[in-house]
């Protein structure tokens, strides 16, 4: 062990135990925190690291003044460089430091190892991860460190382990840096104990000061690490214990150990390690607080158990009792290990005043190398949500979260994000788009690479046109592996140290060794292969035409996309310049440049519930509903309303973005996103919360019933401007106090980061049809009497205050949309209400405040409106409020155009049914969409306007690329 462990220069992956004691007499100060690091080698699989190698490890933390200890225990990456280093035993000491003074008291705590075999050769180890991984921009243990600075008092933390001194010599000057509030010394230790077996060896030390609690927190999760909440736990409940848990899906909670609670005391009443069958989907995140009076009896008691009994290795569930076995002695005698969840934590629940706190925020283990991009990825959506100024500042080439370090390069062109952290030194070519990955240092990605569910090893090459990537995971699951073609591989790849990746070679699921060439072989008058692992209908370009020695024709892939879909170039939709018959482009089909975004066309897909989300999640119905349309080319297509909180939407079953878990799996918002770019298409999400309308069913189950609770609905939690129903069907909404909208502000802020993070290109404001917005600048709705109600300029704070904070938080290449109903059509009626006149005067406000487009309805907010409808009947609206702001706001039309004349009527200003000669910037269309997803096709065909169409579409339409042109043939080929 000795030799290799100097062999390798920095360790990677390490699982720590931290141990933070506070002290029974606060006037003491003589109590400190330690911190313990324990190294071992990785089981199979564990091989690789973000950066370097996975190596589990300890660490232990304690604290003054001296009133109670918290211990942790939580696994980690780092950069292996030290500062101050003292060795547990004085004659091993490689550093001139001094040894500790007797006051210096340190506690170690050990997580007993992980057997299991090399997959590689030991000398390959060294060189497969780079030198320092960064997490977020940062090594994992600072994570960990940052949440121990928290606590107060801190004062010391200790790193224990079996490597050399040296190794942590520079990690521990840089991390003395970050935190000086705190000493960090590392001693070196020899024999694996466990956890409970390193607490009890160490039990002196950690009783001296007569503590009365310790945390214990598993270093090998990233999560949040809610120490101060389970403090307040332990004293309101009088604990003894308290762990930290979270949910599952009942699949991976057998992986983990399993906790049964009581759900109203929150009492732990049963825990298993690992069961063969399902007990709980709650389970133990490793976050541990213990009272000292409590845990060390129990170790002993564990102690006494294994001298008087075989100890049972395999925990078998009681169906299949049969299939357990027992340690024989000279086992025994070989393995002191103590583990905690194996050993202690079922006798606790049997018997203790053992308690969960059950966490809702993230929680993710890491025991392989590829769990650092998920790890990455939960650290950089944290750093976003608290405002991090270390993070890039979002763009049209930079969706966030993304940590791109100084001293990188990355040209304006490279399309970056969400979720990649960029090292030092790196340099990234024009074209190059990176996704959900962690690029080291000192690497070179040359011009239209894609990288994408990617670690890219410290100095590797990755040439022009290569694609390294792997396979999007459920966000809820817990493994980096994935079975494709009936063999299991790697979700994430991974190139180790100096791997190079030569031009348009593919390098899909695996994990590269360091040094790897991966480069394209051509043979004489065959087809080019390659020696990484391409998918054949790249490396094969014989079947498209090869002839002798005369080139291929490949099927070139879209960019930046995570799977293989040919390349829309240009998108579909877009109009033929100059066009065959060199007649002028109509308006319709001419493109609009918006901030940093150009539309192919001016024809939009409305927003279009579809009530068919599953706790706001969308499913294969949303794909399949919103794909057909965007492969056929409309300038724009906007995802339906999707509420900022449950209590936001219209029916139990509308899509939401209230969690992050939205955002992700495998038909999350960035699924669709994805497809859409994977069109050359735009793509818009419409924010929004439905106030008074919410809680309805379905439309096509009744036009006003409520949604009760049986049916997952919330009629009791209604919320709007005052208590006036919409209708009588309809719940009496409860008046948002000014606390509710602050927090309802807070919640919008969270769902715009959430849409600008999924990838959108748009976000519109929903302002219309009676939901909560329109229902506060109405007077029919808004009865308030305080700053939001009354006058006109109080009715609309709310909007504008949504519309300021929204615009905040977007870049500023990136549009802006508000929909808003013009009038609420009761004129007819005496009551005051909202009218176009309103409208006209609120958009100048609109426009002040950076909203680009005004996506112009009307109705929605009372059962007594009077609509008059017809061809276009919401046109004239749209064309009033354009003559009030010109050219300071972008306006749409919507509303009963069927046909392409009729849009380009409206739109222009010219022709019949152009309702006033007022030009418009965009049209509109919802439900004919749906009865055409080719609606863009249709209307180019009757106004004669040629445009290209999706690939896979218009070749069966006038014979492949280079056959005869049909006469009648509209398309672009």
């Amino acid at each position: 062990m000795k030799g290799l462990s100097k062999q390798l220069r920095y360790p990677t992956w390490t699982s720590c135990t931290h141990i933070t004691s506070l002290w029974k007499n606060p006037k003491e100060t003589r109590g400190f925190l330690t911190i313990s690091v324990y190294f071992r080698w990785p089981p199979r699989d564990r091989f690789v690291g973000a950066d370097r190698i996975l190596v589990p490890c300890k660490l232990a933390a304690c604290s003054a003044p001296r009133s109670e200890v918290y211990e942790c225990n939580l696994s980690f990456a780092f950069p292996a460089r030290s500062l101050e280093t003292t060795s547990q035993n004085p004659q091993h000491n490689v550093s001139p430091d001094p040894p500790p003074r007797e006051s210096e008291r340190r506690i170690c705590c050990d997580k007993g190892c992980n057997s299991g075999r090399w997959p590689l050769q030991r000398n390959s180890i060294q060189a497969i991860v780079p030198r320092s991984t960064k997490i977020a921009g940062h090594p994992i243990i600072w994570h960990c460190l940052t949440a121990i600075a928290k606590v107060p008092h801190i004062q010391e933390v200790c790193m224990i382990g079996y490597y050399d001194e040296s190794v942590f010599r520079d990690f521990i000057k840089d991390a003395s840096k970050e935190f000086p509030q705190i000493k960090i010394v590392y001693l070196r230790e020899y024999q694996a104990l466990g956890t409970a077996g390193g607490l009890y060896h160490f039990r002196d030390a950690i009783l001296k000061g007569k503590p009365e609690r310790f945390f214990v927190l598993n270093a090998d999760v990233c999560c949040s690490f809610p120490l101060n909440d389970m403090l307040k736990l332990f004293e309101d409940k009088d604990a003894e214990a308290v762990i930290l848990g979270t949910r599952v899906s009942e699949d991976a909670a057998s992986n983990f150990g399993c906790i049964v609670s009581d759900a109203h005391t929150r009492r732990v009443l049963h825990y298993v390690e690992k069961p063969e069958s399902h007990i709980s989907n709650l389970i133990n995140c490793g976050v541990y607080l213990f009272s000292t009076e409590c845990i060390f009896p129990s170790i002993r008691s564990a102690i006494k158990k294994r001298t008087d009994r075989p100890r049972l290795v395999s925990y078998p569930s009681s169906e299949n009792l049969e299939s357990s076995f027992f340690q024989d002695d000279d086992e025994e005698t070989k393995n002191e290990v103590l583990r905690l969840e194996q050993d202690i934590l079922s006798d606790l629940a049997d018997s203790k005043q053992f308690f969960v706190y059950e966490t809702k925020d993230f929680w993710r283990q890491i025991k392989t190398a590829g769990s650092a991009v998920p790890a990455n990825a939960l650290y950089l959506q944290k750093a976003m949500q608290t405002g991090s100024k270390e993070l890039a500042k979002p763009s049209a080439n930079i969706l966030p979260p993304v940590f791109i370090h100084p001293s990188a390069h990355v040209d304006p062109t490279a399309k970056l994000g969400p979720n990649v952290s960029i090292g030092p030194r790196v340099v990234v070519g024009a074209g190059v788009r990176i996704k959900e990955a962690i690029v080291l240092e000192d690497v070179e990605i040359k011009h239209d690479a894609c990288i994408l569910y990617s670690i890219i090893g410290w100095n590797s090459r990755v040439g022009a046109w290569a694609r390294v990537e792997g396979t999007p995971t459920p966000v809820n699951s817990h493994t980096t592996s994935i079975v494709k073609n009936g063999v299991k591989v790697q979700s994430i790849t991974i190139l180790g140290k100096e791997c190079g990746v030569g031009d348009e070679v593919r390098v899909q699921n695996c994990v590269c060794l360091p040094f790897k060439e991966l480069k394209r072989v051509r043979f004489p008058h065959k087809a080019p292969l390659s020696s990484s692992k391409m998918s054949a209908h790249h490396a094969c370009l014989q079947k498209h035409g090869q002839a002798g020695n005369r080139a291929g024709i490949p099927n070139k892939g879209a960019k930046g996309i995570s799977y293989f879909t040919p390349a829309q170039e240009p998108p579909s939709g877009t109009a033929s310049d100059p066009q065959p018959d060199g007649k002028p482009i109509p308006k319709l089909f001419q493109p609009l440049k918006i901030r940093g975004l150009t539309l192919q066309n001016r024809i939009m897909l409305s927003p279009l519930c579809q009530y068919s989300a599953e706790d706001g999640h969308l499913t294969p119905w949303h794909m399949a509903h919103l794909g057909g349309i965007i492969s056929r080319g409309p300038g724009l297509a906007v995802i339906e309303a999707t509420a900022v909180l449950p209590e936001g939407r219209i029916t139990p079953e509308d899509s939401g973005i209230w969690s992050d878990k939205h955002v992700e799996g495998e038909y999350g918002l960035k699924r669709i996103v994805e497809f859409a770019h994977s069109q050359n298409q735009k793509i818009a999400i419409q924010i929004a919360h439905a106030g008074r309308k919410a809680s309805a069913v379905a439309p096509w189950l009744s036009m006003g019933a409520l949604a009760t609770e049986d049916v997952g609905g919330w009629p009791g939690n209604v919320r709007g401007p005052s208590s006036v129903p919409y209708n009588e069907d309809h719940a009496t909404p409860k008046e948002l106090s000014l606390a509710d909208i602050e927090e309802l502000k807070k919640a919008w802020r969270a769902a715009v980061k959430r849409a600008i993070a999924a990838g959108f290109d748009v976000i519109e404001i929903h302002n219309a049809h009676g939901y909560l917005l329109h229902s506060f600048v109405s007077p029919i709705s808004n009865k308030r009497t305080d700053k939001y109600g009354g006058s006109f300029e109080n009715r609309v704070r709310l909007t504008l205050e949504i519309v300021e904070l929204t615009r905040k938080e977007m870049p500023d290449s990136m549009p802006l949309f508000l929909r808003l109903s013009a009038t609420d059509w009761l004129e007819h009626s005496e009551q005051e209400s909202w009218t176009v006149e309103d409208s006209a005067r609120l958009a100048v406000l609109l426009a002040e405040r950076g909203v680009d487009l005004l996506d112009v309805s009307s109705g929605g907010n009372s059962p007594e409106q009077k609509i008059k409808g017809g061809p276009g009947y919401q046109a004239g609206f749209s064309k009033t409020i354009k003559k009030a702001v010109g050219d300071k706001l972008l306006v749409s039309a919507v509303g009963s155009i069927r046909s392409g004349k009729q849009a380009q009527a409206i739109i222009s200003g010219e022709g019949e049914g152009s309702m006033g000669s007022q030009e418009l910037d965009l049209i509109v269309a919802g439900r004919m969409f749906q009865k055409n997803p080719g609606l863009v096709w249709t209307w180019a065909e009757e106004l004669e306007v040629q445009i290209n169409v999706a690939n896979q579409i218009r070749w069966g339409f006038g014979g492949r690329p280079g056959a005869p042109r049909k006469k009648d043939f509209q398309l672009e080929l």
